[in-house]
């Protein structure tokens, strides 16, 4: 006789479970506005072709937009650096020209480098801030509901960490080429002069870009569970 396969009785998991479910799907719907499919077949088509390239794109414009951010600083900290030279004569007078790679650097490290204030808040929306705590409170009216959900979404933490280190992998392998990059085709002594000033600049460009990266974004400056 074949034994008929057992369902097992509701637990109080499942509703903790649907409710932090649903939190992290409107919070993704805030995000990339999240279509809603009732297939699962269907949701992976989703997923592939609109929800994450929207996801990337939405990473990509905060990146250039640190980029913008240290490009406009550039010439800012040349005009700093050009003025103490011209005052100071401890420094020798240098040429303009050699004081835009301190600028740059200088630059960059303003930017990864910025007050918790000033980047923590990078991308977030106040509006998507109030809807989200709206939807979890409706969700979860009791206190036990929000400490269920909070423990629920604290368990994935680990993996938004894995994840975050494969990102991390990819950045360092694109900083071991743009190390690369320098020293072949802008310190390297049989290029010509043109070829390294059009080299330098494509350079700086990926630097400014790359060290934009290393900022974490709102969501990895959160503490594991909360919503607030």
């Amino acid at each position: 006789m074949k034994a008929e396969p057992v369902t097992p009785a509701p637990s109080i998991l499942d509703p903790v479970f649907d409710r932090a479910s649903d939190t992290l799907r409107y919070a993704e719907h805030l995000l990339v506005k999240r279509v809603k499919v009732h297939s699962s077949e269907a949701l992976v088509v989703m997923d592939s072709v609109w929800h994450v390239p929207g996801f990337l794109f939405l990473g990509l414009g905060l990146n250039t937009k640190r980029l913008v951010l240290t490009a406009l600083m550039v010439p800012v900290w040349w005009l700093i650096f050009s003025a103490i030279a011209l005052f100071d004569s401890a420094l020798g007078h240098p040429s303009p020209g050699g004081l835009w790679w301190p600028a740059a650097l200088m630059a960059m490290g303003t930017m990864v480098f910025r007050l918790p204030a000033g980047g923590a808040l990078d991308g977030v929306k106040r509006t998507a801030v109030l809807l989200l705590a709206i939807f979890v409170r409706d969700r979860c009216p009791t206190e036990e509901g929000l400490v269920g959900v909070k423990s629920a979404i604290a368990a994935l933490q680990p993996l938004a960490i894995a994840r975050n280190a494969r990102l991390q992998a990819v950045v360092g392998l694109l900083w071991g080429g743009l190390t690369w990059w320098v020293l072949t085709w802008v310190l390297g002594s049989s290029v010509a002069q043109a070829t390294r000033n059009a080299a330098a600049g494509w350079a700086i460009v990926a630097g400014l870009f790359s060290s934009s990266s290393f900022l974490p974004g709102p969501a990895m400056r959160r503490r594991p569970g909360s919503f607030g």
